[in-house]
């Protein structure tokens, strides 16, 4: 790529890095030598600047992982939430987007409508959250709020696979749907055919799975749904009576 900027006549001026995984900062210090201006979020400082450290661990969940995928950069500006970077006619404006890395960005430009979004979304997906530090309901929320938030005909570019539109993730994709999309039929129950021994009120099976589980939409909770372990139906209401509840993303 370098060569390629060379025989363009082009100036490299900076490097903007959506997060610190190797697949995405591991040549950085190839175009920071080239003069490059490095630009990161510091919650993956670690990643980016000691790389070497997660080697074993990464190479030991994915064995095709060279030593030589793990180098680090030194990042020259750090930058968080709001902040805008301008460079090469381009202002884009930073939204910090946690949960595939805890310093996970993307590079949003109002006037071209277009947002660089790394791995916190892709076409019809989300990124991975099994890798060191992955949180899965931080990257919910990040989509949710930072990137649903944007205008639904800003086109999303995210780093691998084809690009997409935030109108488009919004009706279509499987694992983010928007909170309003969420919401589940409002739990209902009725009598099982026999009671279970010693129990002292009548089981039941729920529209959301048998025996005692239902799923409640809880307004308190930015995850949305509500999953309760253990219950009981009601003989007199025929409604579900929930103890020890458990929230979870839907």
């Amino acid at each position: 790529m370098l060569a390629e900027i060379k025989k363009q006549g082009l100036n490299l001026t900076h490097l903007l890095i959506t997060h610190g995984h190797w697949d995405h900062m591991c040549d950085g210090r190839y175009f920071a030598d080239a003069g490059a201006k490095v630009i990161a979020h510091k919650d993956d400082q670690q990643l980016i600047e000691n790389i070497e450290a997660y080697r074993n661990r990464y190479q030991s969940m994915i064995p095709s992982l060279s030593d030589d995928d793990f180098r680090s950069v030194k990042v020259d500006r750090w930058v968080d939430d709001g902040d805008v970077v301008e460079t090469c006619g381009y202002k884009f404006e930073i939204r910090h987007v946690p949960g595939h890395c805890p310093g996970s960005i993307l590079f949003y430009a109002a006037d071209q409508k277009i947002a660089f979004t790394g791995d916190a979304i892709f076409k019809g997906s989300v990124g991975r959250t099994d890798l060191p530090n992955g949180d899965w309901n931080q990257l919910l929320t990040s989509i949710r709020k930072r990137i649903y938030s944007l205008p639904d005909d800003v086109v999303l570019l995210p780093g691998h696979g084809g690009q997409t539109s935030v109108g488009v993730e919004k009706q279509t994709n499987p694992y983010a749907k928007p909170l309003a999309a969420c919401r589940p039929p409002a739990p209902s129950c009725r009598p099982a055919a026999a009671r279970s021994p010693g129990a002292t009120s009548t089981p039941c099976v729920t529209t959301a799975g048998p025996s005692s589980i239902a799923s409640a939409w809880n307004t308190a909770s930015s995850s949305g749904w509500t999953t309760y372990p253990r219950g009981r139906c009601s003989p007199s209401t025929g409604r579900f009576i929930a103890t020890s509840p458990e929230t979870r993303a839907c």
